[in-house]
């Protein structure tokens, strides 16, 4: 009898690694900095895979991350998350054990720098076009403002971080290198300017771009998150293949309905209610045949998750063969839409006989 009762996200090692290792050497290919972001997997052990490959800085979501990883081992860590001040007591304390980084976002953020570990190390977010946190790069006298105050209160000024999270809603390579093209154009704009200072890094942090750039530019390093595990999104957006997604989320078949719809205990909750447009269509999860050898050849045609609930899902396939084959009782494999949510909604992974645990979230 199978012993799983409620919906797993499922953990494929070996893809994961590969995942990883090909990060890391095309970082060492183009003489970046790697420091990847761990808000996507979220787990210690998982975060060890990256330690064999040699990797030592990384970049987290939230000072209580911060904290969760500085626990099992990481010496160098940059919050990439603008610091509210109830942080930063805690913040301090775990500078005291370890190099934290941060990001200095808004003229206001500057105003509590004062209250900060000398030992802290801040870039100056820059926004590109996600809309975000950050300065847009023509608010020359904001940044020079910024950087001023850094200096100012004794802490040391790193260079520039920017996450161009709108290169997650490109359609292909060509889009995500216009994009890199803006953000080259503008940032030695901004660089020109800003002559006064010694500016000698900039990192860039997504994951389309990190996976199919091959001209950096000024970027200096990256740090990608979601390309650990990869999606549906990553490869719409061109980044990846699917074989190269290493979750899928194991659903239990609760009831059919009609002639092509399939009822889930699979809902909101663990998914997310990120979607893809897909001919007309909301797509919340493309479905698998896990009986297929790989990604490629699983993922059924005509055969989506449709629409979610808190705990239901519905799955529509116009696939008549594969709908018939499947009863009440058993079990769907499908891949996320945006696996950085997906993952963040389970507390845990299956990854083969074995169970990996993350980062509660809260």
């Amino acid at each position: 009898m199978n012993k799983q009762q409620y919906p797993n996200l499922e953990l494929n090692e070996a893809i994961c690694r590969k995942n990883i290792s090909r990060m890391v050497n095309k970082a060492k290919g183009h003489g970046l900095v790697f420091r990847p972001h761990f808000k996507t997997h979220q787990s210690a052990e998982v975060g060890n895979w990256f330690k064999e490959e040699g990797v030592k800085t990384i970049t987290v979501s939230s000072v209580a991350m911060a904290h969760y990883f500085a626990a099992v081992g990481w010496k160098d860590i940059l919050v990439a998350f603008p610091v509210h001040p109830a942080q930063i007591g805690q913040l301090n304390e775990l500078a005291e054990k370890v190099q934290i980084s941060i990001l200095v976002s808004s003229k206001a953020a500057t105003t509590w720098l004062g209250a900060i570990n000398k030992s802290v190390f801040c870039y100056v977010e820059l926004d590109f076009g996600s809309d975000r946190t950050g300065f847009v790069p023509e608010a020359i006298e904001d940044i020079d403002y910024a950087i001023n105050s850094i200096i100012s209160m004794g802490l040391e000024f790193k260079g520039f971080y920017t996450h161009p999270g709108h290169t997650y809603s490109a359609k292909g390579k060509e889009e995500v290198e216009k994009i890199y093209g803006d953000i080259y154009f503008r940032y030695e704009k901004l660089i020109n300017v800003l002559d006064n200072f010694s500016i000698d890094t900039f990192i860039c942090g997504d994951t389309p771009g990190s996976s199919v750039i091959e001209n950096f530019g000024s970027i200096t390093g990256i740090s990608p998150g979601n390309f650990v595990f990869y999606d549906v999104m990553q490869f719409l957006a061109g980044s990846c293949q699917l074989e190269n997604i290493a979750v899928n989320v194991k659903c239990p078949v609760v009831s059919k309905k009609g002639s092509n719809e399939i009822i889930i205990h699979g809902g909101a909750v663990h998914f997310s209610k990120d979607f893809v447009n897909h001919n007309g269509n909301h797509v919340y999860g493309r479905v698998v045949d896990q009986r297929s050898q790989d990604n490629k050849s699983k993922v059924l045609s005509g055969t989506y998750l449709a629409r979610l609930s808190q705990e239901h899902g519905v799955i529509r396939s116009d696939n008549e063969a594969w709908y018939d084959s499947i009863k009440e009782g058993e079990f769907v494999h499908i891949l996320p839409i945006h696996s950085c949510l997906t993952a963040n909604l389970f507390p845990r992974y299956q990854c083969g006989d074995r169970i990996i645990d993350k980062m509660q979230s809260f």
